[in-house]
């Protein structure tokens, strides 16, 4: 069938670079389907799941394209004769902001993934992780820590300088986070076995200082080691360190406008939308948190401010 497609391609006068395209987002498609143990038809359900998983590997318009590869061959598909549905890619594609669905895992592959980190006992990588997860920082602003960035005053108490660039053209703002015991040991383990490099980037690889690639290939690797049947990025695990934020909080005379300040969003408003999607998205598995280790203090020591009461 698939041939018969690539001849009405070729009729319709694309280029050779094109059809090649679309072939290979066909196939990847069905190679997903075999390996899901789902049946091979396409439909708007196995699309919509589709397009989760593809957001977990590709930017976005990536996912367009292979998702509009696979509605072609839908919509040929169904004129031939061979499918009784013809799905538009817009029915499927969801393009994400900041109040649309956000792409989530399960506190069990969570806790699965940790798991597997602390079983592999490479101390770089594990403390990643829990930066990620402990103190809700970005990717750009883990990659961006310095040695100097650390300040460990006993080895119950110290700080983390986060810097926050918001342009070219901007000066950077620095957030500075209270780290626990727990999150300072991991740091003290891994400064023993960080390589001596002329960089003072405190996360060190192979070639160097780590880079967004690298910190993605690594949570591919684990993700696949752990059997998590999707690519676990650096955005989830902060997610789910903010959700346990929100939980570890409950109890704690704090505002949202200063869990806000800590998660480094901007408007009080903004972090309730976050919550209620994240609770959205996690309702059914909710069972507080999987590790209840707390990483940060949730004090005012957090950017020397001290936080509302009355929540």
């Amino acid at each position: 069938m698939i041939e018969k497609f690539i001849n009405e391609l070729e009729r319709q006068g694309l280029s050779k670079n094109t059809i090649k395209s679309y072939v290979f987002d066909i196939a990847q498609f069905y190679d997903w389907l075999k390996s899901k143990k789902l049946d091979p038809k396409i439909t708007e359900e196995v699309l919509n799941e589709y397009t989760i998983f593809l957001y977990s590997e590709y930017s976005e318009n990536t996912v367009l394209r292979k998702i509009k590869s696979v509605t072609r061959y839908n919509k040929f598909l169904y004129h031939i004769g061979e499918s009784t549905l013809k799905i538009e890619p817009n029915e499927i594609i969801k393009i994400k902001t900041n109040n649309g669905n956000m792409r989530m895992m399960s506190f069990n592959d969570l806790d699965r993934l940790r798991q597997t980190l602390l079983e592999v006992r490479n101390k770089r990588d594990i403390l990643i992780f829990h930066l990620l997860y402990g103190t809700c920082c970005r990717i750009s602003e883990l990659i961006n820590i310095e040695l100097d960035d650390i300040e460990i005053t006993n080895p119950s108490q110290g700080y983390i300088r986060f810097k926050i660039s918001k342009g070219a053209k901007s000066q950077s703002t620095i957030r500075k986070i209270s780290i626990t015991e727990p999150l300072i040991k991991m740091i003290k383990d891994y400064l023993e076995v960080r390589p001596i490099y002329q960089s003072n980037k405190l996360l060190i690889g192979q070639k160097g200082p780590m880079t967004r690639d690298a910190i993605n290939k690594m949570f591919r690797k684990y993700s696949s080691i752990a059997n998590i049947n999707y690519t676990v990025s650096p955005q989830m695990i902060r997610r789910m360190g903010i959700f346990n934020l929100f939980v570890l909080a409950q109890n704690e005379p704090f505002e949202l406008s200063y869990i806000s300040k800590i998660t480094r969003y901007t408007t009080e408003s903004y972090t309730e939308k976050l919550y209620e999607s994240l609770w959205s998205n996690l309702k059914g598995n909710f069972e507080l948190q999987s590790f209840e280790t707390r990483y940060i203090n949730l004090g005012w020591e957090n950017d020397g401010e001290k936080p509302k009461k009355g929540c």
